[in-house]
């Protein structure tokens, strides 16, 4: 994983196969660890832990916000690359935010947004 990057964000997985597979084929990951039913999958400062769980009413309640200094290049790559489920960039003048949605095959929900310049 990447030091001194964001939280580990921890989200339910139905099918950790299949979680490891959309992660890295689909957003780019890289899969740091896979163990009896946990995976963790990380870029750059962004890590994300899943945990296998059978109630498929987790998913649709979970989401995170990822933060990155890069959105707008991983947004381009991601509309490049076709990802489902991708929205469009919102973007907040007043604060200074953009961001954007991706679900996830298990219907996790994806907030990613510029990380805040703290100067």
């Amino acid at each position: 994983m990447s030091a001194g990057g964001n939280d580990v964000h921890s989200l339910p997985s139905l099918d950790l196969e299949e979680t490891r597979i959309y992660y890295q084929n689909n957003l780019g990951f890289t899969i740091d660890l896979v163990d009896d039913g946990y995976l963790i999958a990380s870029r750059e400062t962004m890590s994300i832990k899943f945990y296998l769980t059978e109630d498929e009413r987790l998913p649709l309640k979970t989401t995170c916000t990822i933060c990155s200094e890069k959105i707008d290049l991983l947004y381009e790559e991601y509309v490049t690359r076709k990802i489902l489920g991708l929205s469009k960039v919102n973007a907040y003048e007043m604060k200074a935010v953009r961001e954007f949605f991706i679900k996830d095959p298990h219907e996790n929900l994806l907030r990613f947004k510029i990380k805040p310049n703290l100067e």
